[in-house]
């Protein structure tokens, strides 16, 4: 009966389903980040050297140490997409963080010596002044270090598909293999 069942899941199963360990799709020269199993979710950055039906070889970052993952370690595989630069947010974060510190400033510096009898309070001039002095650097300021800072895209690699193998036992009984393909 057992060997029936194996017998109609081979058969019946598409052969994308039956075989037990798919090739990722990733190529030699692809950067990458794997992330391991064990120790839960420990992830490696570096460049792919070579790939096996059942390991990827890559030379790590920054060390350039040459390492062999086995796929059954694998939790999930990102490739690389690119650097980015970030000259708007630091624009943005930066006038931001500028305007508030000069309004806050201008507000401090003029202390008590603003009133000036009839004339009012020249307290939120002072203030506004301070914003647009303190937005104007932080535009400055904020557009150099976003045009300096760097950031990887990555992209997850989904897996595909699940791979499902059956055989039987030596011992007798049966054998289940689910296996995932990047």
């Amino acid at each position: 009966m057992r060997c029936l069942v194996v017998a109609a899941i081979t058969c019946l199963a598409p052969p994308s389903i039956v075989s037990a360990q798919a090739t990722p799709a990733i190529d030699s020269g692809v950067r990458v980040r794997i992330t391991e199993v064990v120790p839960r979710g420990t992830s490696r950055r570096g460049t792919v050297v070579a790939r096996s039906r059942d390991t990827v070889v890559m030379r790590l970052d920054p060390e350039g140490e040459t390492v062999s993952i086995s796929l059954a370690q694998i939790s999930g595989i990102d490739v690389s997409r690119g650097v980015r630069r970030h000259p708007i947010a630091g624009i943005g974060v930066g006038f931001l963080a500028g305007a508030a510190t000069g309004a806050l400033a201008g507000a401090l510096s003029c202390g008590g010596s603003c009133r000036t009898g009839s004339d009012g309070n020249f307290t939120g001039l002072y203030a506004l002044i301070g914003a647009g002095i303190g937005g104007a650097a932080g535009i400055a300021v904020g557009g150099m270090i976003g045009a300096t800072r760097k950031t990887e895209r990555w992209e997850r690699l989904p897996a595909s598909q699940w791979s499902l193998s059956a055989r039987p036992h030596e011992l007798g009984g049966l054998v289940v293999a689910v296996s995932r393909r990047f």
